[in-house]
């Protein structure tokens, strides 16, 4: 779903959704260790775009981005411990669950010239895997982008 909101000679405003399923993706995982630190799972996501743009001083961009996938097979650490190879007789996906994962994602450009912005943005995570077998667990990190944007050819 994208609207674009009737815009007047100084600010236009847009914004998109999507919905979207999830065949196959990844997330990091706190306890599964049968060669990777991540486990494979099916799902589901939502992303939200809106910008405020005014054609003077810039544009304000607010992105969120929803994903929560499923582990649909898995085992315990007993029985992953009783079999004999697991790595080759065990079919998973890693530690069976479900994963939540949300990003918030504001960026900021400022016009510089009519060629050049400064851009400041950042990324906000936070997820939350429950576990079939273990703990469950909630973590959140950030990152900042600081930066330069050179257009050209556009008008």
């Amino acid at each position: 779903m994208a609207y674009l909101f009737p815009a007047t000679k100084k600010v236009s405003i847009w914004h998109r959704t999507y919905l979207n399923l999830v065949l196959l993706g990844g997330t990091l995982t706190d306890y599964y260790r049968l060669g990777r630190n991540y486990n494979l799972g099916s799902g589901y996501s939502i992303k939200n775009y809106t910008s405020i743009e005014s054609r003077k001083y810039g544009s304000l961009d607010l992105n969120l981005f929803y994903y929560n996938l499923f582990t649909w097979k898995g085992y315990s650490d007993a029985e992953i411990k009783s079999t004999e190879d697991p790595y080759l007789y065990l079919n998973t996906q890693g530690d069976k669950g479900n994963t939540a994962f949300f990003i918030l994602n504001p960026v900021m450009n400022l016009n510089l010239s009519s060629c050049w912005k400064a851009t400041f943005g950042s990324f906000l995570y936070f997820r939350k895997s429950h576990y079939d077998y273990h703990e469950d667990v909630t973590s959140s990190t950030f990152e900042i982008r600081l930066g330069l944007k050179y257009t050209f050819g556009l008008k």
